[in-house]
């Protein structure tokens, strides 16, 4: 899925007109990891997500956007422009395949341009971003397994290109959120048209939140469980347009019972409440970022793109005891 402010997106052949236009837009490019396509409001969900619903309410809203399933292709496919087997994948690993250092970047077409880029989040490049066209950095350079709360091994963090040292506070959506808002402050100080990218890696396996964000949503899916709120999301994107009238729910997988027989209720919500509150950590995040947008006078002048990488992913962490 994708969410605008302005009605168009950004292959490269846009860009020509984005690097020697008399106005450059910034560009500010959001994307989740593994979140279902009606997870947010805007979609039909019922997670709190106000402030990405909000560029949909004032922007494009697609119904038929597509990705490349799997994390590292449709990062490869994003970042150039090209089919994600022109870029050297040739199956389903999810990191960066070897011919990627034989493609050119978006944003290193942008640096040259004189955009200043910057990038958070999740990066699976052999080479790290600052020397793919990223004027600033922070996030792993992520090769292995993931923690949302302490370092793992293959899974560094680093800011711009030096080893970055964890804090005792450290949750990693809340840091993406910090340094997005910075490297954006730091971007509109610039004086330059802007490119920034935050590729969160929520709501990703493993379900990680803190328990202020996960308080909210306990008994919403203690009272009411899978059923319903999928019907609920199908009645919502029927109004909204975004499926036909009549339309029928695919059968459960067949490892995934129906609501009442699941004799786990209260650690099925547990995680259904987690998963929602990793969803509205990342829309907390896209709100600072739009406050400082609006509070510079850029936010007319910025296109912004909202995505996800591949769909809801059936991992949840271990079973219950």
């Amino acid at each position: 899925m994708l969410i605008s402010r302005l009605t168009f997106t950004l292959p490269l052949f846009f860009l020509a007109a984005f690097l020697y236009g008399e106005k450059r837009p910034n560009i500010l490019l959001v994307m989740v990891d593994d979140m279902g396509w009606s997870d947010l409001g805007c979609y039909g969900g019922e997670i709190d997500t106000p402030n990405i619903d909000s560029l949909a309410a004032g922007g494009l809203r697609f119904a038929r956007f597509y990705n490349n399933s799997v994390c590292g292709p449709t990062r490869a496919s994003l970042l150039t422009g090209l089919y994600c087997q022109q870029t050297g994948h040739r199956g389903n690993n999810w990191n960066m395949p070897k011919d990627f250092s034989k493609c050119v970047l978006i944003p290193e077409l942008l640096q040259d341009g004189g955009y200043h880029t910057a990038m958070v989040g999740k990066w699976q490049g052999r080479d790290l971003a600052v020397k793919r066209g990223f004027n600033r950095f922070f996030g792993p350079n992520c090769q292995g397994m993931i923690s949302y709360w302490h370092p793992v091994v293959q899974n560094n963090f680093y800011l711009d290109d030096k080893p970055w040292k964890f804090t005792d506070d450290f949750f990693m959506t809340d840091a993406f959120n910090d340094h997005a808002v910075t490297f954006l402050e730091e971007s509109v100080a610039d004086k330059k048209p802007f490119f920034l990218y935050v590729a969160y890696v929520a709501p990703h396996w493993p379900l990680h939140a803190r328990e202020e964000a996960i308080a909210p949503y306990r008994e919403r899916y203690r009272k009411k469980g899978w059923n319903d709120w999928r019907s609920t999301r199908i009645d919502r994107q029927q109004k909204m347009g975004l499926l036909l009238d009549g339309t029928k729910p695919a059968p459960y997988p067949g490892n995934v019972p129906d609501w009442d027989q699941d004799k786990h209720k209260d650690w099925q919500a547990e995680r259904m409440a987690v998963y929602a509150a990793q969803i509205a950590n990342v829309d907390r995040g896209v709100g600072h970022m739009l406050e400082v947008l609006r509070k510079s006078g850029q936010l007319d002048d910025t296109l912004i793109l909202f995505l996800s990488d591949n769909g809801a992913a059936p991992d949840g962490g271990f079973g219950p005891s």
